[in-house]
């Protein structure tokens, strides 16, 4: 069992170095940049503030393993002096030492321990580090992200890496930063303070308490500085995590090491000609002999045996892939084998959480063609010729020979069809959730030749648009755009062959949510945006109608052209090429006697006829006649008219003179007569 030395732990309340400090605070991160930007302004907190966060961050990270308890008058203060600190750090002593006798004396795997005791001492290390705090004065303490992503709060060391006399400032990790000054190592303090002076041709950081320091040979120097005896036999070393490093021998071989090897002289593996840790934790190892592979624990244990062709991570950490002989297995993070070597390949799958957060799938190939084997209940699917990447929506692209022939479909995680595997080709899913399936026919309606006539799905499988007649089908090709119209509706293009020579291009609208398609008997020709809830459109009769976004017909289509709407009055070019107004049940109000028409504004809209303006009413009442050169809008809603010879008059917005009066109303008279 693991045994760790019950130094005092007077300080351990900056385990996490003041985590906790104002939002407005500056995140750093291990290159010392703060949200992305070196030289970003910063926000300082005093120390005073700094120890308060401290004792927020113990009550809030080490509550569960040492049963802390804070007085409410301490959390109130915005500010904590350092007798208070100190105090209150003394009384972590005993429940510290407390829980690491449990530890050891746990009957517990070893490697549950070196995890257990490798927290505490990460806690130990930054409150040695942090022992500066009670006495210091500064306030110029930042909030910054360590080397393992904990936030703590300590000296600015941005500011020490413009000095050239600096190689390396490394960010910090478990309360220290590595430096590299004058071409030598040594250690920051959370304070800034060369706690352990640069004296060192290499060194790593601080793992486990420890740090593995090289001055000829290799050594420990502790959160004290205090050296260890000379680390025998090691001529390399690499800081791991949990308190093991990696060390090289000098008979050129790999082991594990961890922080007692100065005392133990024993490594906590074998030897090796290569090891290996994986990007998905520190627990597991890849180890190699000569060709040959193997899995270790962090605790030196073996996993799998060194009898394996190739050991990989998957791509994102969650699996392990192994080969031997050509076939291929799979291994969980943990070392167990999930899947004997027996096939001739294996692919992880990311499964979207959303869609679902128990399946673990991985696609699998044999001499039958691709599978999925979903690894939750060990089920293998039917095998396809071809599988294609899972999308958002958790369904591959799969193809299968059925019939003689090869026909694909889409399949969720298990493998079932959610689109038949029925179709010639696919498309990939649009963004909302849709496929056009292609097939090709011999003969199609109604011209005879081959063609292809298309259907889409939905996600779900259901058919969205089907052939119009699947017995004889149709020439009909589709297009999903992901682009939006209105923000509600996907456009859905379709070009059908009428016959060898000619074909028709339309426009279907669905409902981004529903899939409903809105268009269903009324295929478009030409769509607008027309007010906040309707389209005017252009339909396969080359007339315009207006509909809403339910579909619902609203404006017949029987209108050379729909201009646009205003206070309830659809402005409409008819037949005979003139335009007027007609409501919203399709009566005609304003009649089709204009040659320009512009929108009502608060009741008025100005008219042009045989290029002369005039200005109606919505009831076609026609206060100023068409005989004006100009009628333009000006403030309060009144309206400046100009006639053939310059003279300007002014009307209100109910439609009465306000200047040159006489003579408008002489034009009036003239125009009722």
């Amino acid at each position: 069992m693991l045994k760790l030395s019950t130094t005092l732990f007077l300080l351990l309340g900056t385990f996490l170095a003041f985590s906790q400090v104002s939002e407005t605070a500056k995140l750093e991160n291990s290159n010392g940049e703060i949200n992305g930007i070196s030289k970003a302004i910063r926000n300082y907190e005093t120390a005073g503030g700094a120890r308060l966060q401290s004792i927020l961050s113990l009550k809030r990270t080490l509550n569960d393993a040492l049963n802390l308890t804070t007085g409410d008058s301490v959390l109130k203060k915005t500010a904590i002096s350092p007798l208070v600190f100190n105090n209150y750090l003394k009384s972590l002593d005993s429940k510290y030492q407390d829980r690491l006798q449990a530890i050891n004396k746990d009957n517990i795997d070893d490697l549950t321990q070196y995890t257990d005791i490798n927290k505490l001492q990460k806690f130990y290390s930054k409150g040695i580090s942090s022992t500066c705090l009670s006495i210091s004065n500064s306030d110029e303490f930042v909030k910054m992200k360590d080397l393992e992503g904990e936030e703590i709060f300590a000296f600015d060391i941005d500011k020490l890496r413009p000095n050239t006399r600096y190689g390396l400032v490394d960010n910090y990790k478990q309360g220290f930063s590595r430096i590299k000054k004058d071409q030598v190592f040594g250690y920051l303090n959370l304070c800034g303070e060369e706690i352990i002076p640069c004296q060192y041709e290499l060194a790593e950081p601080f793992n486990g308490g420890k740090a593995a320091v090289k001055k000829f040979s290799w050594y420990f120097v502790d959160v004290n500085g205090n050296e260890s005896d000379e680390l025998l036999n090691v001529t390399e070393m690499t800081a791991l995590g949990n308190g093991i490093s990696m060390a090289k021998f000098k008979n050129n071989k790999f082991g594990l090491i961890d922080n007692n090897y100065d005392v133990s002289k024993k490594p906590l593996s074998l030897y090796y000609d290569q090891i290996e840790a994986f990007e998905s934790g520190e627990n597991l190892f890849m180890v190699r002999n000569g060709k040959q592979f193997g899995i270790i624990k962090i605790n030196g244990k073996p996993v799998l045996d060194i009898s394996y062709d190739k050991v990989t991570p998957s791509i994102g950490g969650n699996w392990i892939i192994v080969e031997r002989n050509k076939k291929t297995g799979l291994l969980d993070v943990n070392g167990t084998v999930r899947i004997n070597p027996n096939f001739d390949g294996i692919e992880t799958v990311f499964v979207n959480p959303v869609i679902s957060t128990t399946l673990s799938p991985v696609i699998v190939k044999d001499e039958t063609g691709f599978k999925i084997y979903e690894l939750t209940n060990n089920r293998v699917s039917s095998s396809f010729s071809s599988l294609g990447i899972f999308n958002n929506f958790g369904l591959a692209k799969a193809c299968a020979i059925r019939t003689g022939k090869t026909k694909c479909g889409y399949v969720n995680y298990e493998g079932s069809e959610v689109i038949p595997i029925a179709h010639d080709d696919l498309t990939d899913f649009s963004k909302y959730g849709m496929v056009v399936a292609k097939d090709r026919f011999e003969n199609c309606t109604p011209y005879n030749g081959p063609c292809e006539s298309d259907i889409i799905y939905g996600k779900d499988g259901k058919v969205i648009i089907d052939r119009s007649n699947p017995s004889n089908p149709r020439a009909f090709k589709y297009a999903i755009t992901d682009t939006l119209f209105t923000n509600t509706l996907v456009i859905v293009r379709s070009i059908e062959n009428l016959d060898k020579n000619s074909t028709v291009d339309a426009i279907h609208l669905l409902n981004k949510i529903t899939k409903e398609v809105i268009t269903e008997n009324q295929p478009l020709l030409v769509i607008r945006r027309f007010g906040d809830d309707m389209i005017s459109a252009m339909f396969e009769t080359d007339k315009w109608g207006v509909i809403d976004y339910t579909g619902k017909p609203i404006v017949k289509p029987i209108y050379k052209e729909i201009l646009h709407v205003s206070e309830g009055l659809f402005g409409v070019r008819y037949d005979n090429g003139k335009l007027g107004f007609i409501d919203k049940k399709g009566k005609v109000q304003i009649p089709f006697e204009y040659t320009e028409i512009r929108p009502f504004q608060n009741g008025l809209a100005v008219v042009a006829k045989n290029g002369k303006l005039g200005i109606i009413t919505k009831f076609s009442a026609k206060i100023a006649p068409c005989v004006f050169k100009e009628i333009n809008p000006v403030a309060g809603g009144n309206f400046e008219l100009v006639d053939a010879t310059n003279v300007k008059f002014l009307l209100n917005s109910n439609g009465d003179c306000q200047t040159n009066c006489a003579k408008f109303d002489d034009i009036r008279k003239k125009a009722n007569n």
